[in-house]
């Protein structure tokens, strides 16, 4: 548990004890089950927290399914959109990894102190006080994205409206921004609105917008192929007109958070946000693996086995010239698995004994585990049953260290394959193997 009832973080203030999440001394709005989250995240912030940590805590007891801990983490992405606070260990959990502070004093009594400093004449120190206290302030003006609406008489434009309005608060932000959503309180004074019509025809997006401060200000349309490609050119007119009007803004938008926050789409099953994040990202920078590799993975989730191959032949290609045995790995993996989803299991099997060698020269426990895993499906479909069954006990010892899911998967494949075999020849589960090479 926590030391302090409070504690701060960038420019919020959470009150463990009152279940309180504030911004600049501005109550933030949250569902319980969501603060719940951001406390446990917090109060074990030394550790790695798993998904069954998170259900067992938050909603014991409940019949909820794992859709419940992956909306409450996008959730809190959303709320800090534009700052990495949680970080994803993918198919393992995930981490806090923003420091935190003990409030020492009110922000009244640390202006108090800020004005006897003035008096005194200590007007540097005042002035270095004031830089720390506000830098996070500049511009002095919000953005209030109002939800996006959609005329479109076509499939599609309203599915995608409310995360075409979550990524452009994201980028605003990461550009310096203080960005807020229209509906998330009481009018702000000094505050740019701005209103999107989004219209989808298939092969593309039209994004109608306004911006006003009081009166409009800027109107204009923007055109992509892409939802992402849409909002981050929305965003540069955004950032200029603001420019014009308030001043400049720090920030640009970064690729590795692109990545990032695809890569959380991915892993919370929303593929088509992935891609668009992923896409965007390549027609950037089309050598970043990263990204590659992460579109490979989106193919593969969603049965596109002949482009999931290709993206994956080309991320395995690419580590081999760099010599990046990481990389190498988690491609041959990827590649050995699609290759076994087409009945190449021939190819399928050597790719599986590379992430393995590499894996295993690397020490990586994940991919020790998912290339026996491998190799024991390989078999099975060869017919070798013995072989097949031995090479996934040694991927369920290595799972039941830090892998849950993976050690449910494999335990439950293990229960199929011993139900068929006669009672006098089937081992039981604890039986220990040794690993085959």
């Amino acid at each position: 548990m926590m030391d302090e009832q409070a504690y701060r973080f960038l420019d919020y203030e959470l009150d463990v004890a009152s279940r309180r999440l504030a911004r600049r001394g501005n109550a933030v709005a949250i569902r319980p089950k969501t603060l719940a989250t951001l406390c446990y995240l917090i109060e074990n912030r030394h550790r790695l927290v798993t998904k069954d940590d998170l259900l067992d805590s938050i909603w014991a007891g409940a019949d909820v399914q794992d859709q419940a801990v992956f909306q409450s983490i996008s959730e809190l992405r959303s709320i800090f959109a534009g700052e990495r606070c949680i970080e994803t260990v993918r198919g393992r959990g995930y981490r806090w990894i923003v420091p935190l502070s003990s409030p020492q004093s009110s922000p009244e009594s640390r202006w108090s102190w800020q004005k006897m400093a003035l008096a005194a004449g200590l007007a540097g120190i005042v002035a270095a006080v004031a830089v720390g206290l506000f830098a996070r302030e500049t511009p002095p003006v919000s953005v209030v994205i109002n939800p996006i609406t959609s005329s479109s008489q076509l499939e599609g434009g309203a599915e995608i409206a409310p995360s075409v309005t979550q990524m452009l608060l994201r980028q605003m932000r990461e550009m310096g921004w203080d960005s807020r959503r229209g509906d998330s309180g009481s009018p702000l004074a000094n505050a740019f609105e701005v209103d999107i019509d989004l219209e989808a025809d298939g092969t593309g997006l039209v994004l109608h917008w306004a911006m006003s401060n009081g009166d409009v200000e800027d109107a204009g349309q923007i055109e992509s192929y892409t939802p992402l490609g849409a909002v981050r050119d929305l965003a540069a007119e955004l950032h200029k007109s603001l420019q014009l009007r308030v001043g400049d803004a720090a920030g640009t938008l970064a690729i590795a958070a692109l990545v990032e926050r695809a890569g959380e789409y991915i892993d919370s099953g929303n593929y088509d946000l992935a891609e668009s994040y992923l896409d965007v990202v390549l027609a950037e920078q089309p050598g970043h693996l990263g990204a590659r590799m992460a579109l490979a993975h989106t193919y593969q989730q969603t049965q596109r086995h002949e482009l999931a191959l290709e993206a994956g032949l080309a991320v395995h290609q690419a580590a081999v010239r760099k010599d990046s045995r990481a990389e190498r790995m988690v491609s041959a993996i990827l590649l050995s698995q699609v290759l076994a989803k087409m009945s190449r299991l021939a190819e399928s099997e050597r790719f599986a004994r590379e992430a393995l060698e590499l894996g295993s020269s690397i020490n990586d426990l994940l991919a020790i585990a998912e290339s026996q895993e491998q190799l024991g499906e390989i078999s099975l479909a060869y017919g070798d049953v013995g072989t097949g069954r031995e090479r996934l006990a040694v991927a369920l010892q290595y799972y039941s260290t830090f892998c849950p899911t993976g050690e449910a998967r494999v335990t439950q494949r293990l229960a199929e394959i011993d139900s068929r075999l006669p009672d006098d020849s089937a081992p039981t589960l604890a039986t220990r193997s040794t690993e085959t090479g």
